[in-house]
């Protein structure tokens, strides 16, 4: 195989663009999917509620002397990245991710934040680089919430250099793609968005052709039994001449792990708190040692918690603690908690509440307790009250629990209730006083945690058109 110095022109590659959360509004307030409160009349949705949308634009240069189109190894390559929320809501804890391309090395010191250089230790600023991601490391950058550009948020500039390689084979790719993870404000749902792919073509001699590879995309729904998905990146690989390829390595995904499988796979394992797009490249060679590299998009789909109506009975005990998520699943197999609580015509994350009724919903993050009203609850009436179940990619649901006074003790359909001891922290102080909101309580609860924007409802993702 003949071999000269590398020479890389450059190109400009698009990923596809995978879905955004489906999102509805009820009486003007945000929800996404479905809830147990009345739904739009005559199936409209009504208008979309505010999420947020990271976009980042990549793109590099170069500063050799030979120009963009004679690259040679130890010239160098900087990457440009313009962040923006093209959404209507903020974008909170927003992370950029960037892996080092195969066949660079990071420029130690190069990474900067709007101008300002950055450290490359994990340390107080806002960057870091990482060489224990994967083979070459990664950059990642905090930052932190970005409001909508239409209301006056930021557009941040990320810049970091690489220097091309040893390493990179005659005709390889130098393929670059970044990440972004964020949460929405409002909703409080996990999402992760890609930028487009910029490539570079390393000049080889002749006979140097390199195999010809798919940009895959693939999704994933992880569930407890299939909590990876399986990429045969070979699949569709084409070659010049009859060879055998081999998948010699990968860079490392912005919220998930990798790991070598069967057949010259790649298994990918999504981070257990993360909904949305990732990314990672794949490089195989062929017989000759040519190389080339590629990318495999993954969506990360995620499905609402399913919370059970709860059938609570006093009797006679004046409070009792009930364990809402005992009856309650999710699809995906997460582990489920409770978010908020609403009773009367409020939500609270933590603290005490009326019913309609007089009846008092205690929440203090962890524990949920209920006390009769004063005088006890009447034989033959219930209290009602509500409370948000979500999991850990962000994604909720409201769930009701009615309660009777019941006859013979400490029984439970639904939620598990076991009596327990009047709690004096519990007592309600004068600014919750009786609403005077009369019959059931559960339209008007799901409501107030709506208002309160703490009641959000996630559905899975769908894939765009």
């Amino acid at each position: 195989m003949l071999h000269r110095s590398p020479e890389v022109s450059f190109m400009r590659r698009a990923v596809p663009h995978l879905s955004r959360p489906a999102l509805l509004a009820i009486g003007g307030i945000a929800v996404v999917g479905a809830m147990a409160a009345p739904a739009p009349a005559s199936g409209d949705p009504g208008p979309a509620a505010p999420h947020p949308d990271v976009q980042v634009a990549l793109s590099f240069s170069t500063a050799s002397p030979w120009g963009d189109t004679d690259l040679r190894t130890g010239d160098e390559l900087t990457y440009s990245l313009v962040v923006e929320n093209q959404g209507d809501d903020t974008a909170t804890g927003a992370v950029l991710f960037d892996a080092v391309p195969t066949g660079t090395t990071y420029l130690p010191g190069s990474l900067t934040l709007d101008g300002d250089p950055l450290t490359d230790a994990d340390d107080a600023d806002a960057g870091r680089f990482s060489p224990a991601d994967g083979d070459l490391g990664a950059v990642h950058v905090d930052l932190g919430d970005i409001a909508p550009a239409a209301d006056g948020g930021p557009t941040h500039l990320v810049t970091f250099t690489v220097v091309v390689d040893a390493s990179a084979a005659g005709w390889q790719a130098l393929v670059n793609g970044a990440q972004t993870s964020y949460r929405g404000a409002t909703s409080g749902v996990a999402d992760g968005t890609v930028t487009n792919i910029v490539l570079g073509s390393v000049r080889g001699g002749f006979g140097d052709l390199p195999p010809t590879l798919v940009d895959h995309v693939v999704s994933i729904r992880p569930t407890a039994d299939a909590p990876s998905l399986v990429v045969d990146v070979l699949g569709g690989a084409q070659t010049a001449a009859p060879e055998v390829l081999s998948l010699v390595g990968w860079t490392p995904a912005a919220r998930g792990t990798l790991a070598a499988g069967p057949g010259g796979s790649v298994v990918y394992t999504p981070d257990a708190d993360f909904a949305g797009d990732d990314l990672l490249t794949y490089t195989v060679t062929g017989e000759t040692g040519n190389a080339t590299t590629a990318t495999v998009l993954v969506e990360v789909l995620n499905d609402a918690p399913a919370p059970q109506a709860d059938a609570v009975t006093l009797d006679g005990a004046e409070q009792v603690t009930v364990d809402v998520l005992a009856n309650d699943t999710d699809p995906n197999g997460d582990v489920l908690t409770v978010r908020t609580v609403g009773a009367g015509a409020g939500a609270v994350a933590s603290g005490t509440l009326l019913t309609s009724l007089g009846g008092r919903v205690t929440f203090d993050g962890t524990t949920l307790r209920y006390a009769a009203p004063a005088g006890g609850l009447e034989a033959g009436r219930t209290d009602t009250f509500v409370y948000v179940v979500a999991d850990p990619r962000g994604a909720t649901a409201v769930g009701s629990v009615v309660v009777a006074a019941g006859e013979s003790a400490g029984t439970s359909a639904g939620g598990a209730a076991t009596p327990a001891t009047a709690d004096p922290a519990a007592s309600p102080g004068a600014e919750l006083a009786d609403t005077g909101v009369s019959g059931t309580a559960t339209a008007a609860s799901a409501a107030a945690l709506l208002a309160l924007g703490l009641g959000l409802v996630g559905v899975a993702r769908r894939r765009r058109a």
